[in-house]
């Protein structure tokens, strides 16, 4: 099983690769070494970052998907969607299920990077969740357009 991570690992190099390549000819070989090295740095520091650190805060390499269904999707997951306007964010689902007054499942998503919300995980005055003020959406899953483990 790590073996397959390794892999995906190595296809997300190669794509920087052959940018670099069509871009910075001269700085190829340095950027690959580069990447390559903080590649290594990370995979020998892991272990002692996760004595010190706490479970929840371990970052690990997440697995892209395309989930077909909401069954697909569980809290924690990373995700991508579409939002008004064309928009495209991306945050971690905090809440699935039903809000009321609503026939559909609906995501409820804490926004990742400077992406502006309309709440803290708070739908017509019922909390469904906790995040961030102004961090959090509630999200169809027909907006959802790939999700990462």
């Amino acid at each position: 099983d790590d073996d397959d991570d390794d892999d995906d690992d190595d296809d997300d190099l190669s794509a920087v690769s052959q940018h670099n390549r069509t871009h910075h000819h001269n700085s190829l070989q340095h950027d690959a070494d580069v990447t390559t090295s903080s590649l290594s740095a990370t995979d020998t520091g892991s272990k002692r970052v996760m004595s010190r650190t706490p479970v929840g805060k371990v970052v690990l390499p997440r697995r892209p998907f395309a989930p077909r269904s909401v069954i697909d999707l569980k809290v924690g997951n990373l995700v991508k969607f579409s939002r008004p306007a064309g928009k495209i964010s991306k945050g971690t689902i905090k809440y699935l299920g039903h809000l009321l007054g609503r026939e559909e499942v609906y995501l409820g998503v804490e926004l990742e990077g400077s992406n502006e919300g309309k709440h803290d995980g708070t739908f017509q005055g019922t909390r469904y969740y906790l995040c961030k003020p102004n961090k959090g959406v509630f999200v169809n899953f027909s907006k959802v357009i790939m999700a990462w483990e």
